[in-house]
């Protein structure tokens, strides 16, 4: 694997070469081999690159003045679901609205079950706060389009809306002073 890891990582960095050359006319291309050189870093546990290469990626997106397009939302959930690993929940949760938002909003098409990977992503995001009734409507649309798209369903995406309706099901606990003080001393 790891030869398979360094050969393709010479053939980007090759490629970001000669799209550097070319200059601004390859600006979508350097994006997409940065966010590709971003996934391969991830893959091999090279966070901090992956991380520097996804945000170049979305800063040279941003600055050719094209945040509204479905690759810039891919860039932006690739750089979230990376941090959110790194339990950086507050990054990744603005991360994600920016990305769903871009999908929302894109100006060329996109492949909605793009839409329905951050919807399931920022689920997991606010499963992880145990914000469980606002993940709920994150998973509840991706469930809808996994199954308009007739795509397998995650296993993950069925456990946070049944926590979701959990959570909504079970009785608010009323706590005594001696419990309050018994927990936070």
């Amino acid at each position: 694997d790891t030869n398979r890891f360094d050969r393709a990582e010479d053939e980007l960095g090759r490629a970001l070469g000669l799209a550097d050359s070319a200059g601004a006319a390859s600006g979508e291309a350097r994006g997409e081999i940065l966010t590709s050189l971003g996934l391969l870093d991830e893959a091999r546990g090279r966070y901090t690159e992956a991380e520097a290469r996804y945000r170049q990626a979305i800063a040279d997106a941003r600055s050719r003045g094209g945040p509204g397009h479905a690759a810039m939302a891919r860039r932006l959930s690739n750089l979230a679901v990376l941090v959110m690993n790194q339990r950086r929940l507050d990054e990744a949760d603005s991360l994600l609205d920016a990305a769903i938002a871009t999908w929302r909003g894109a100006t060329a098409p996109f492949d909605s079950l793009e839409l329905a990977t951050g919807l399931y992503n920022k689920g997991g995001v606010l499963r992880r706060r145990k914000a469980y009734a606002e993940a709920e409507p994150c998973y509840r649309e991706a469930l809808g389009i996994y199954r308009r798209l007739q795509q397998p369903v995650h296993d993950q995406l069925r456990d946070g809306i049944r926590d979701a309706d959990r959570e909504r099901q079970r009785p608010a606990r009323r706590w005594t002073p001696l419990q309050r003080f018994e927990q936070f001393a």
